[in-house]
C-alpha cells in the first residue's frame, strides 16, 4: 500500500589515540579492570626467624618502582588468574630479596607502583629476626590480592 521509506545515513569512524579518546571522553578498553590503588592491606610476617631478606635490599626494589612510577606511570595491571596464558604474579628480585604483587580474583588489577613500594618498604624492615620472623606479606581486606 505504502511505498518503503528509504533514507541513507552516512557514519563516520575514526580510529583516535589514546590522548585523543580521552580528549573526547571516551574510556574504551577491550577488558575493564579493578583499581585496587591506595587500599590498605593487613601485614602477617612468617615465623620462625632466621634466612629473610636483606632489608636493604628490599628497599633498593621499592626505590625502582617508585623511580619506574615517575618514568612510565604509577599505575601497572596484574591480569587474572583466569586468563589462560597470563601470568598473575609480578615479581620484582634484587639480591636476596624478591618482591611480588599477587592477583587472587577473576579480574584483572590495577595497582600503584608507589603503594607496591611502600608496602615492601614495611614488610621487609618488620618481619625480621627481632620479630621472630623471616619476612611476610600484605594481604588486601577482600584478598582480593597480596604483596609478599
Amino acid at each position: 500500500m505504502f511505498p518503503p521509506i528509504t533514507r541513507t545515513l552516512t557514519l563516520e569512524c575514526d580510529a583516535l589515540n589514546a590522548s585523543k579518546a580521552a580528549e573526547k571522553g571516551a574510556l574504551l578498553q577491550a577488558r575493564q579492570s579493578l583499581n585496587v590503588c591506595g587500599v590498605a592491606c593487613d601485614t602477617h610476617c612468617f615465623p620462625p626467624s632466621g634466612g629473610g631478606p636483606d632489608p636493604n635490599d628490599c628497599h633498593t626494589i621499592a626505590e625502582a618502582l617508585r623511580s619506574d612510577s615517575q618514568t612510565i606511570g604509577d599505575v601497572f595491571t596484574v591480569p587474572t588468574f583466569l586468563d589462560p596464558g597470563a601470568n598473575d604474579t609480578l615479581a620484582l628480585s634484587f639480591a636476596s630479596c624478591t618482591a611480588f604483587f599477587r592477583n587472587q580474583v577473576d579480574v584483572d588489577l590495577d595497582y600503584c607502583r608507589t603503594d607496591f613500594a611502600s608496602v615492601v618498604d614495611v614488610i621487609a624492615p618488620n618481619c625480621q629476626d627481632g620479630q621472630n620472623a623471616h619476612g611476610g606479606l600484605c594481604i588486601a581486606p577482600d584478598s582480593f590480592w597480596f604483596v609478599q
